[in-house]
């Protein structure tokens, strides 16, 4: 059986040798390939507190991508400007995302 891992969303900066070992542990034996789509931006939570937007852009995500992943079944990766993102998000999405009623890590 095939498996595939999906790496979404904001690039946190983990400890390489630290997410490599789990991510051996994670695919010992398996058939797998790993894809990933995150945000251009890293640092503390985009959306979880609208008052915590300390973030910075990775000047070379590419580059960080492929550190992680390296000796890993990596398959493809692509990258995003979350402001860009929000910006094209649907009338009913972007609804929810402004909502009060839904926690804004929704």
């Amino acid at each position: 059986m095939k498996v595939g891992f999906l790496f979404a969303g904001q690039y946190r900066p983990y400890e390489i040798t630290l997410f490599q070992k789990s991510l051996k542990n994670l695919v010992k034996g398996l058939d797998y390939s790993i894809f990933s789509f995150c945000w251009r931006e890293t640092g503390k939570s985009l959306t979880t507190n609208k008052d915590n937007l300390a973030i910075r852009k990775l000047p070379n995500i590419e580059k960080e991508i492929n550190n992680m992943f390296e000796g890993f079944n990596l398959k493809s990766y692509e990258f995003a400007n979350f402001e860009e993102f929000k910006k094209n998000l649907s009338v009913e999405h972007k609804e929810i995302l402004n909502s009060k009623k839904f926690h804004s890590g929704t």
